[in-house]
Order: C-alpha cells, then structure tokens, then sequence
C-alpha cells in the first residue's frame, strides 16, 4: 500500500507543507524515507532538494541534486527547481541558463512557461 503512487504524492504533498510551516527536518525525514521506499524516483530527490532550499539552504539542495543520478537534467521541472536553487545561492548567470533550459521543456505547462519568459525579460 505504502508503495502506490498516491500515498507517495500525499506524502510529498505533506512534507512540501511542512516546509512551507518552517519544519524543514521534518520534511527532510518524509523525503529520506520516500527515498528508502522510491530508489528510483528522481521526482524524490528533487523534492529534498526543494525541501532544502525552503529551508534556506539552496547549496544543500543543489547538492542534492548534483548526487540524484536518475535525474534528468533535461527535464524541464528539474531544470525549473535547479534554477531556483541557483538563484537563491547567489548563481545569476547559471539561474537564469536553467531557466531558459526549462522554457524549451514540454514538460513544463505552457502558462508557466510564459509566466517564466515573461519574468527573464524583466
């Protein structure tokens, strides 16, 4: 049961609102364990990641990141978060080389799409 694909999107679902409340070891715990049930979802990674960038620790996540070798790279929602996580540690040039990476992706909604080219130009 624990290993059906809603019961993991609940709980990652929990663990980015904890993070968002300022429980971010708590969040880590529910993605360390995702990541113990889910070796082979990058998507997992990726939200540790996240989860350390919310806690204002976005090396940590890059980190992350860096060391999830099923993540693709050209994947639209990675290069998304990466390039959040960049720009939150100060990368500009690089932030802003991931974002036009993820404005190429299909799999990134066309709305954020825009909304994210629209943001670059500014």
């Amino acid at each position: 049961m624990i290993e059906d694909g809603k019961v993991i999107q609940k709980l990652a679902e929990l663990a980015f609102v904890g993070a968002f409340l300022g429980q971010a070891h708590a969040a880590e715990t529910i993605f360390n364990s995702l990541r113990a049930l889910r070796p082979d979802n990058p998507m997992v990674d990726l939200g540790l990641a996240m989860v350390h960038m919310l806690a204002g620790q976005p090396e940590a996540g890059l980190s992350v990141v860096d060391r999830a070798a099923r993540l693709d790279a050209d994947n639209g929602l990675a290069a998304l978060c990466t390039g959040l996580m960049l720009r939150d540690a100060g990368h500009g040039a690089a932030a802003d080389r991931k974002f036009a990476q993820a404005l190429g992706q299909e799999d990134i909604a066309s709305d954020t799409r825009r909304e994210l080219s629209r943001a670059l130009r500014r």
